[in-house]
């Protein structure tokens, strides 16, 4: 070996040993969300709602219009949207396509830590359950094994709660450590629900508007009036 390769391995080794310091910089959200041509009325109305707040914050949006699996209900296919989105980001935040930003000064970063890797609400009906209306999800190995274990629950994929029921089934298999739920007007209230404790309430982040109907119209009015200065 050289005098120089000596040299440049020396170096290296004492290079090697010096702890890394690394800047901290804020994270990386990415809101994901999706529908098809079935509920663009109100699809639409959401998903601009969603880039007026992206752009406050400085967020990277993906809006799927297409790319769903055909061969089940339009639902799962958030589970692969999420799945692709989560390469290249630190957190992935999927919102429904009938969801609201109520209160758009807050920041997605408001709803997790360093110590939890997937953060959902519970909704109070028909008994407490994690609701995948909302969700934030860290990108990290395990997470991603869990939205695969998730989309091989094929014997619910017709299910009436669908992917979420997919969820519900695996979700206390892994890491319980790394998970937390939230009550659901943290990030999840709901537009109307006979659970009150769930409805919306001025303050809320935001609002879904899930299993109702009129939904364009409900969905315009409540960002007109937000809008609305008092």
């Amino acid at each position: 070996m050289s005098r120089r390769h000596k040299l440049i391995k020396f170096i290296y080794k004492v290079l090697a040993g010096i702890p890394r310091i690394r800047a901290k910089r804020p994270p990386r959200f990415r809101i994901v969300t999706a529908y098809d041509d079935a509920i663009a009325d109100y699809g639409d109305i959401a998903a601009r709602d969603k880039e007026s707040y992206a752009a406050r914050h400085g967020y990277e949006l993906q809006v799927h219009r297409t790319g769903f699996d055909m061969s089940r209900p339009a639902a799962w296919s958030k589970i692969r949207f999420v799945s692709k989105a989560m390469r290249g980001a630190d957190w992935v935040v999927w919102m429904d396509a009938d969801t609201l930003i109520a209160d758009s000064t807050r920041k997605l970063g408001d709803f997790v830590s360093d110590d939890v890797d997937f953060v959902i609400a519970r909704h109070s009906k028909p008994g407490p359950h994690a609701n995948t209306g909302v969700f934030f999800i860290r990108n990290r190995l395990w997470t991603h094994f869990l939205m695969r274990h998730v989309y091989a629950q094929t014997g619910v994929i017709n299910h009436g709660w669908w992917e979420q029921m997919g969820l519900l089934l695996v979700l206390d298999a892994y890491r319980p450590d790394r998970i937390r739920y939230h009550s659901a007007r943290a990030f999840n209230s709901l537009y109307r629900s006979e659970a009150e404790e769930d409805v919306y309430q001025p303050g809320d982040f935001l609002v879904h508007f899930a299993g109702i109907g009129n939904r364009p119209c409900l969905m315009r009015d409540f960002a007109a009036a937000r809008n609305t200065p008092t």
